[in-house]
């Protein structure tokens, strides 16, 4: 990275409580609104949170991309000016116990691996 970003407690905190924010508002339009696209979701989310801190860096995979990586996003949180952590993310659109289950044994590609396994 080559701006350097001042990594306060507060920033952190910002970023915790804005996740936080997040996570509740997505909870309540699928109250709402229960049929509302997994990929909608992802896509509000990240902008949500790419606008509202300087530690927070994403990509979003295609189509493709996703089926190859097993991930809906590539994402990195600074931790320091010299550090960060970088994960993939797979998003899941999940209602209750039984879709929870169901969402984390969905399987992809012709050998049908299990999606959390690639």
């Amino acid at each position: 990275m080559s701006d350097k970003i001042e990594i306060t407690e507060n920033e952190r905190h910002k970023l915790c409580k804005k996740i936080t924010e997040c996570g509740t508002y997505i909870s309540e339009w699928l109250t709402g609104q229960p049929n509302v696209g997994e990929e909608s979701l992802t896509d509000w989310f990240l902008y949500e949170l790419d606008k509202s801190s300087p530690l927070l860096h994403y990509k979003k995979f295609n189509k493709y991309e996703e089926s190859r990586k097993g991930a809906d996003w590539l994402w990195e949180i600074v931790l320091s000016n010299e550090s960060s952590i970088t994960f993939l993310v797979q998003a899941k659109k999940v209602s209750d116990d039984k879709s929870v289950k169901k969402a984390l044994a969905y399987k992809v590609g012709k050998h049908k691996t299990p999606q959390m396994e690639i």
